[in-house]
């Protein structure tokens, strides 16, 4: 599904987003991963998924996820 990346479960599904549980191939880190879930997902929807990694990317705050990238995924992203 996501190259590089081990997909173990699904977590869960929503109407426009699904959050997988796997892991990175290259080292082994386990990971959660937020996929837009349209093969062709609109502007805007492309733009929030954007926008809230741009957000979350430098939090360092316990218990809360932090993002480590944005990646393209076929006509979509992760």
């Amino acid at each position: 599904m996501i190259s590089g990346y081990t997909i173990t479960e699904t977590i869960t599904e929503r109407s426009k987003t699904i959050i997988l549980r796997g892991q990175r191939d290259a080292d082994g880190q386990p990971v959660i991963i937020k996929r837009l879930k349209p093969e062709n997902p609109d502007l805007q929807e492309i733009q929030r998924l954007q926008n809230e990694y741009e957000m979350t990317k430098t939090l360092d705050i316990s218990g809360v996820v932090r993002s480590y990238t944005l990646e393209r995924d076929g006509n979509s992203f992760a």
